[in-house]
């Protein structure tokens, strides 16, 4: 089995110098049994995003849970304040931020995903500000994950960088990454205990709630009852320079 310590990892990561796909997310996942993240917006092109470096976790039946948010407009806001269902307005919103896939890759992306929450190994909630009502541009915002190995080793990072393409090979962005070898690591425990916090609903802030039956029923409709685990292999061969496709030098 994988272990996270083996691996060669950099302290901080900025893309698009770095080619972080290859680099960073594939390896470490590659060594995980389980990986926790919180990040937002939910969008159908944000969990494409997502699904980068999953597939080798996947075929070891690995789990995998993510917190994100819905994108909430102000007349999502307005309708909360006057009393309309949140669940109802939430769904909506999460709706109406899910876009068909534009090509084959994102369409096999959200295949895998749809079949990987079928069978339990991805589970994803989501988060609403609980004083939403009161601060409408109050917004459940952060960038972090835990990854956790089968020898109990963790690997936490945080930064600026979303789930986007743009965020993942094109705009300049930073991620911080730390490695536990033991249960020591105050920065790796810090960011599990809050995920854990919010995952358990426990966060004073942020109201945790399962996805919206209605989005589970529209990603089911891309499930082919087949997992295909080659997705990140395809995606290092269109990765695979370095720096990243997007980034040159300045002459």
């Amino acid at each position: 089995m994988g272990d996270l310590t083996d691996l060669d990892l950099k302290d901080f990561y900025f893309p698009p110098q770095d080619n972080i796909v290859r680099d960073f997310f594939v390896p470490s996942l590659k060594n995980s049994d389980s990986y926790c993240r919180a990040t937002g917006y939910f969008s159908s092109y944000s969990l494409v995003e997502m699904s980068v470096g999953i597939c080798d976790l996947a075929s070891r039946n690995g789990t995998i849970r993510v917190i994100t948010s819905p994108r909430l407009n102000s007349d999502d806001v307005s309708a909360i304040k006057r009393g309309y269902d949140q669940l109802q307005v939430i769904e909506e919103s999460m709706i109406r931020d899910f876009e068909e896939p534009e090509d084959m890759e994102a369409l096999d992306r959200l295949s895998l995903l749809s079949e990987l929450i079928a069978r339990g190994i991805l589970k994803i909630k989501i988060a609403v500000m609980r004083n939403v009502d009161q601060y409408p541009n109050s917004i459940f915002h952060p960038k972090f994950g835990i990854m956790t190995d089968s020898n109990g080793h963790r690997l936490a990072f945080s930064g600026s960088m979303n789930e986007t393409q743009n965020g993942i090979i094109a705009n300049w962005d930073m991620i911080e990454v730390s490695v536990a070898k033991d249960a020591t690591s105050s920065r790796v425990n810090i960011l599990e205990e809050k995920f854990n916090k919010l995952w358990n609903n426990e966060d004073a802030a942020v109201s945790i709630m399962d996805m919206p039956l209605v989005v589970q029923d529209l990603l089911n409709g891309y499930r082919t009852g087949e997992i295909n685990l080659d997705l990140d292999e395809k995606l290092l061969e269109k990765y695979n320079t370095k720096p990243c496709l997007l980034y040159t030098s300045p002459s």
